[in-house]
C-alpha cells in the first residue's frame, strides 16, 4: 500500500485529546505501521473511547505493543469491567449485528479495521480461575517494508583493468 505510519507518533495525537490521567502506556516500542495514518489513527482512538466509557475508578487503559518480523500486535486492557456478548459477538460477526444496537466506537472499529487492512478482536481477560479481570482490544497491523539500507550498493569486480586505448593526446 506505500503507507507508513509511526506507532508512537498516532500514540502521542491519542494521548494529546484524551485525559492526561486516562491512559498508561508500557514497554510501547515504535513501529512502522502499513497503514493510512488518519484511518488507523480514528480505529486506534475509537478503541480508546469504547475502554473510556467503561473507566470506573479512574482506572487507567493500559496500551502495549509487541512487534514481529512482519506485524505488530496492539493491545489495549482496561481492568475491572467486560465487554458484553452481543459487543463480543459484533466484533466477531462478519455479517455483522444490527448496528442499531451497537455504539459508534464499534461501528467506526469494524469499518477502520477493514479499511486499513488490520485485523482486530475484543475479549474480556480471565484470570487463572475463570475470573474475568478486565477487557481488551487488540490489533494486529501488518508493519511497513523496512527500506533497504544498501541504496548505494556497488558492485565490485576483482581482476585487471580493461586495456588502455592508445589515444593520440
Amino acid at each position: 500500500s506505500g503507507h507508513k505510519t509511526s506507532f508512537k507518533e498516532v500514540l502521542v495525537s491519542i494521548q494529546n485529546i484524551n485525559a492526561k490521567d486516562m491512559i498508561q502506556t508500557s514497554e510501547v516500542r515504535d513501529v512502522q505501521l502499513a497503514v493510512n495514518f488518519e484511518s488507523f489513527e480514528q480505529m486506534f482512538n475509537a478503541a480508546v473511547n469504547k475502554l473510556a466509557s467503561r473507566r470506573t475508578d479512574n482506572k487507567k487503559i493500559m496500551i502495549s505493543n509487541q512487534i514481529h518480523s512482519d506485524r505488530c500486535v496492539i493491545n489495549l486492557f482496561l481492568a475491572g469491567n467486560a465487554f458484553t456478548a452481543s459487543e463480543l459477538d459484533f466484533s466477531q460477526n462478519h455479517q455483522g449485528i444490527s448496528a442499531d444496537s451497537m455504539d459508534m466506537n464499534m461501528i467506526i472499529l469494524k469499518e477502520m479495521a477493514t479499511e486499513t487492512n488490520s485485523s482486530w478482536m475484543m475479549e474480556n481477560k480471565t484470570d487463572k480461575n475463570g475470573m474475568i479481570t478486565g477487557m481488551s482490544i487488540r490489533f494486529t497491523v501488518n508493519r511497513a517494508p523496512k527500506e533497504s539500507k544498501s541504496k548505494n550498493l556497488v558492485c565490485i569486480v576483482t581482476g585487471k583493468h580493461p586495456p588502455r586505448l592508445n589515444t593520440p593526446d
